[in-house]
């Protein structure tokens, strides 16, 4: 009944966690386009397997996302592999508090919109603190 009362007060923390997070970007973040400066991309290969009682976990070196593709599409060694990776964007922007020139970063995965497609001089949407200029957050 314990494990019961505790699963019930996780998921209630976490969901409360995740209204106060929607409240914070809808009341203390504007939505605005930015440049992309620079686009510092990586990736790797990962594979779990399942045992009957353990489980084995291979992964490969992190190396451009590029090759990383074409080695899972070329080579039958890595057939069952997943893709991870992750990308530091920097964009450049007018910030919405004093509408001076500021640059940040933000962080995208292999799974967020644009992560494979972006590049320096696109336009992206991101979410720029309302009262302090260098707080940015993906969209």
């Amino acid at each position: 009944m314990i494990r019961l009362y505790a699963c019930v007060a996780l998921f209630g923390v976490v969901g409360v966690m995740i209204v106060v997070d929607k409240i914070d970007k809808s009341t203390n973040y504007y939505q605005m386009e930015v440049s992309v400066a620079d686009v510092d991309r990586t990736c790797h290969l990962e594979k779990t397997s399942h045992q009957v009682v353990s489980r084995k976990r291979e992964w490969t070196d992190d190396a451009d996302c590029d090759l990383v593709y074409a080695a899972l599409k070329a080579d039958p060694q890595y057939k069952g592999f997943d893709v991870k990776g992750s990308a530091e964007v920097k964009v450049a922007y007018a910030s919405p508090v004093d509408k001076s020139y500021t640059t940040g970063t933000i962080h995208l995965n292999q799974d967020d919109e644009g992560f494979r497609t972006l590049k320096p001089n696109d336009r992206m949407i991101i979410l720029a603190h309302e009262d302090d200029p260098k707080k940015i957050r993906k969209l």
